[in-house]
């Protein structure tokens, strides 16, 4: 064999599993989070602060107290006669009924909701996303301080890291 053609062997070789890399691999920074019983997982930011309420609700909250929280629940079916993608027709039916519209992306799909109200006595708006995969629904809400939200490092997680958060939900 000629040298160029060896070269081309090893280039291959070398690169195949950099090319072949998962594209949903945590971005930089980011640890990740159990959901449930650990059938799921979610990266976040390092930097944020875990908690958990009662039943097995996972609390985010992102560094110096912006006045936003996200929670986070886990809906797994899995036992026999469930299909494989119960979790997707189950959001797909819940946006028909809210007459909602759903996203689709990377095996994932999900719907939006918005409301407002009190959180301890504070004004407050709050997000919630249903996002469907596999036989997994993963219920996640945002609650911010009305006074808030308009506050960039707010926008900056509502419009940045939460996609990426809801990209990176993944079946452990």
């Amino acid at each position: 064999m000629s040298g160029n053609l060896w070269l081309v062997i090893l280039a291959v070789v070398c690169l195949l599993p950099v090319a072949c890399r998962s594209h949903d691999s945590m971005p930089e920074g980011w640890k990740s989070h159990l959901l449930g019983a650990g059938q799921v997982t979610v990266a976040a930011p390092a930097d944020y602060r875990e908690s958990t309420e009662p039943e097995q609700t996972l609390v985010l909250t992102p560094p110096n107290d912006p006045g936003l929280t996200l929670r986070f629940n886990l809906n797994y079916a899995e036992r026999e006669g469930v299909p494989a993608d119960v979790g997707v027709r189950f959001v797909r039916d819940q946006a028909k009924k809210k007459n909602l519209s759903i996203t689709e992306k990377g095996g994932k799909v999900f719907l939006t909701e918005t409301d407002s109200g009190d959180e301890e006595r504070v004004k407050a708006e709050r997000q919630f996303w249903q996002i469907g995969f596999q036989n997994a629904v993963v219920v996640m809400s945002a609650t911010v301080i009305a006074s808030k939200i308009d506050d960039a490092a707010v926008k900056e997680c509502l419009e940045k890291t939460v996609p990426a958060m809801i990209d990176s939900m993944k079946k452990r």
